[in-house]
C-alpha cells in the first residue's frame, strides 16, 4: 500500500508545480491575470500590480549595476537605500498579489531590459550620469502611475499601497536628481 501512495503523491506534487505560476514573463503574468480575473476593475488593478513589478524590476537591476559599477561613494551610497526600498517593496507586493490572486512577472519586459541594458552601454566614467539619468526617469514615469493608481484602482488595499509608495519613490527620484547635478 505505501508503494502505491508514494507514486501517486509525486505525481500529485508535479501536477502542482505545474499548475503553480512560476518564472512568467511580463507578457505572461499580464495575459494570465487578463485571462484568469472576471471584471475589468480586477484586471485593472492586476494591471498596476504587474507594472509595479516591472517598474521594481528595472530598479532593483539597475541598482545592483550601480553597486557593482558605481564610481561615486554617492552613487553607491544612493543605491544601497534605494535597493532596500525596493526590497521592501518587493516583499510587499508579493503580499498584497498574492491576496487578490494576481500573477506577478519574474521577469522585466523587453522594453525595460533594453532600458537597463543601456545603462552599461557607455564609457564606465559616464555610469554614474547614466544610472542617475535613467533612475530620475524611471522614477518619474513610476509617480504618474502610482498616483493614477492612488486615486483610481479599484481595490482599497490596490489604492492604499499605491498611496503608501508614492512619498519613498518621490524621495528617490528627488535624490537621483539632486546627484545627477552634484556631479555635473
Amino acid at each position: 500500500m505505501i508503494r502505491l501512495t508514494i507514486p501517486y503523491f509525486v505525481l500529485a506534487l508535479l501536477l502542482f508545480s505545474a499548475c503553480t505560476p512560476r518564472n512568467l514573463s511580463y507578457t505572461e503574468a499580464l495575459d494570465r491575470n487578463n485571462r484568469k480575473l472576471e471584471t475589468d476593475m480586477d484586471r485593472k488593478d492586476a494591471t498596476f500590480l504587474v507594472e509595479v513589478a516591472n517598474f521594481n524590476l528595472l530598479l532593483q537591476d539597475l541598482n545592483t549595476k550601480a553597486l557593482q559599477e558605481g564610481y561615486a561613494r554617492v552613487v553607491v551610497d544612493y543605491a544601497t537605500q534605494a535597493q532596500a526600498d525596493h526590497n521592501r517593496m518587493a516583499d510587499e507586493l508579493r503580499n498584497l498579489a498574492k491576496n487578490k490572486k494576481v500573477v506577478l512577472p519574474a521577469s522585466m519586459s523587453e522594453r525595460f531590459q533594453l532600458l537597463s541594458n543601456e545603462v552599461l552601454v557607455g564609457d564606465r566614467r559616464n555610469f554614474d550620469k547614466s544610472y542617475l539619468n535613467t533612475a530620475e526617469s524611471v522614477y518619474k514615469q513610476a509617480i504618474r502611475m502610482f498616483e493614477e493608481a492612488a486615486l483610481n484602482a479599484g481595490d482599497s488595499r490596490v489604492r492604499a499601497f499605491a498611496a503608501s509608495k508614492l512619498e519613498v519613490l518621490r524621495a528617490n527620484e528627488r535624490k537621483a536628481d539632486s546627484l545627477e547635478t552634484q556631479l555635473m
